[in-house]
């Protein structure tokens, strides 16, 4: 937001954006199987998405020794199997899954054996049915989707200090101190929700989100004003197959409707 919009902003808000905070970045990890993944446990067979961190103890050792810049070799690993429930995702007898699991910020360390080795742990002869596999560090995922600054996909970090102050303390956090220009993603509050929801939070003036490309309408949400579409809950940015005219979650326009004027403002990032 500063690259784009940094030179209309007071010397204050530009100060405190300088200063927010990202988390811990992930590594992602993509694969073609030749068949369901194997977890011992049923009802990791049946669910869409699993979390795999062993015992508690276990999921906060990996999640301390991340914190301090470390590279657990049982990291705790986020996995989404969809195809189960969606055969349109992989040929037919096939399946498709990914995983990711959190390293420090801006990490180019290949997580892939030590994402492996824990679900080969929970789901043995896992490794023998993959037949193709992809991969992201948090510089790709950067690349990928420049909102995922070090590969954090939470939009900055979600502590004590950054709660109600993200991305700057102001008594509404989502005006910029440009007029009519704001902010609205996982880097204001609440922070990161899942499905793409985020920033769905602030009440204010209805508004519809429009493609820049299509000017199509897109998504209606109670908000404030500019809104930039950020996919900081997921992995990637917004697929033109989930939001149709939507490119890449970057180009924007929104039109705001009430009273008798509508201003419509083109945001290009």
């Amino acid at each position: 937001m500063l690259k784009i919009a940094g030179h209309t902003f007071s010397s204050l808000y530009r100060w405190q954006l300088e200063r927010y905070r990202y988390g811990m970045g992930v590594f992602k990890v993509d694969w073609a199987l030749d068949g369901p993944i194997p977890f011992t446990a049923p009802e990791c067979r049946q669910a869409g998405t699993i979390h795999l961190g062993n015992s508690l103890e276990e999921i906060l050792a990996s999640e301390q020794q991340t914190s301090e810049g470390k590279h657990p070799d049982r990291p705790f690993v986020l996995l989404a199997q969809q195809s189960l429930f969606d055969p349109t995702r992989a040929p037919a007898g096939k399946h498709t899954a990914w995983a990711y699991c959190h390293v420090p910020n801006g990490s180019r360390v290949d997580m892939t054996t030590a994402i492996e080795n824990q679900v080969e742990r929970f789901a043995p002869g896992f490794r023998d049915r993959i037949l193709a596999r992809h991969t992201f560090n948090t510089s790709e995922l950067e690349a990928f989707n420049s909102n995922l600054v070090g590969g954090d996909i939470n939009g900055g970090i979600l502590d004590v200090t950054q709660l109600f102050t993200r991305p700057a303390l102001r008594a509404s956090p989502y005006r910029t101190s440009a007029k009519g220009l704001y902010i609205c993603s996982s880097s204001t509050p609440p922070g990161g929700e899942c499905m793409a929801c985020v920033g769905t939070t602030p009440p204010g003036r209805p508004c519809r989100i429009y493609s820049s490309a299509s000017r199509s309408p897109y998504l209606p949400l109670k908000a404030q004003g500019a809104f930039r579409l950020n996919s900081a809950s997921d992995t990637g940015p917004v697929s033109p197959k989930k939001a149709p005219g939507i490119s890449g979650g970057f180009l924007l326009v929104v039109e705001r409707i009430g009273r008798e004027t509508r201003k419509k403002s083109l945001l290009k990032l």
